[in-house]
């Protein structure tokens, strides 16, 4: 599911696994990072273009859910 907060003054999208998880504390949108290596320049990183939740990709959504307290930032 897609749904769109605001952070650091602009809108963004994100990928997460229900409509209130941007009321969670365990959500935390960021663009997932790979690593590789390629023989002929060594250790790369590209990042994807689109957010998700690191957390849910990280560990899964947990059991329980805590809300946040006030708004978000």
């Amino acid at each position: 599911m897609i749904v769109t907060v605001k952070q650091c003054g602009r809108k963004i999208t994100v990928d997460v696994s229900e409509s209130d998880c941007p009321f969670y504390t365990c959500f935390s949108p960021h663009k997932y990072q790979h690593r590789t290596y390629n023989k002929t320049e060594g250790s790369m990183t590209s990042t994807d273009n689109y957010f998700s939740c690191s957390h849910r990709n990280d560990h899964g959504c947990p059991a329980k859910k805590l809300k946040r307290k006030g708004c978000l930032k």
